[in-house]
């Protein structure tokens, strides 16, 4: 596997993340009652540093839950089962890192819907939406689309869990 290209550095990921930030707070009108899902492990990360940005800007943090598809657990920051109450009329954003298949969204759109709450909203933020869907869904907040080939791997890493930001495709021909 080779190094293809870079999408972006570490001051271009951090600009896409502020201006998604920028986004959810726009698309919502503020942020009250708007929550975070990050999904597993990538998104987790980048939900907790679109929270923190959001809070300099809106000047309060946004609730940041995690999802973990391979067990459907939905836990709060201390890791605690949600609860209907934690998203019953709220707006949810789904974080992720990479749109691929779309079917990780969906499965955790179902669990969601799981819960029996009437009175919820669903939004996606994606860091790269790549193509190949197999579900017709689409980023509410998208950091770039990036159609790609079978033969390449998008690699999103964020400096709170990688060692640096950035958006890599690797040939995995090469």
């Amino acid at each position: 596997m080779r190094l293809k290209t870079v999408i972006m550095d570490g001051a271009t990921f951090d600009r896409t993340l502020i201006r998604m930030a920028h986004e959810i707070i726009e698309k919502n009108n503020g942020l009250q009652d708007v929550v975070l899902l990050g999904i597993y492990t990538r998104g987790v990360y980048i939900a907790k540093r679109l929270s923190e940005i959001m809070a300099i800007i809106d000047g309060k943090p946004v609730k940041v839950f995690t999802f973990t598809p391979k067990t459907d657990d939905m836990l709060n920051s201390e890791n605690l089962p949600l609860s209907s109450t934690d998203i019953e009329g709220k707006k949810v954003v789904i974080v992720d890192d990479v749109l691929h298949t779309c079917k990780t969204v969906n499965h955790t759109i179902r669990q969601l819907d799981s819960y029996g709450c009437e009175n919820f909203v669903v939004q996606l933020a994606v860091i790269v939406d790549r193509g190949h869907k197999k579900y017709p869904i689409y980023a509410d907040f998208l950091g770039k689309e990036l159609p790609s080939s079978s033969t390449e791997i998008i690699s999103v890493n964020i400096k709170n869990y990688d060692k640096t930001s950035s958006v890599l495709i690797y040939d995995i021909k090469g």
